[in-house]
């Protein structure tokens, strides 16, 4: 695995007005093999929307769900499915970048 991720997990803290704000915080970086899978784009209502999909393959031990996010190069990708492994060694993560 020859790149580095990091897997981001939502939470919720109050800020100084005590008012509940979300933010992301770093569960983990770890090593992964990235692959760009495809691109588009999209107008919709006179605004364009461009979107690229990767696969990021990591180890089966990291603690990832469908709620969380991935870091890779700067940019931010939502994971839109972890299909089921055939074996616990790896995890496959289809991620999503939108308006790259």
């Amino acid at each position: 695995m020859r790149h580095t991720v990091e897997v981001q997990r939502r939470t919720t803290e109050r800020n100084g007005f005590g008012e509940l704000v979300e933010t992301w915080e770093a569960i983990a970086t770890v090593r992964a093999q990235v692959t760009v899978d495809s691109g588009a784009q999209v107008v919709q209502q006179d605004e364009v929307s461009n979107t690229q999909n990767i696969k990021v393959q990591v180890w089966g031990h990291v603690d990832v769900t469908e709620r969380d996010r991935v870091i890779w190069r700067g940019g931010t990708y939502y994971i839109d499915m972890i299909p089921p492994s055939y074996d616990d060694r790896t995890k496959v993560l289809n991620c999503r970048r939108v308006n790259v």
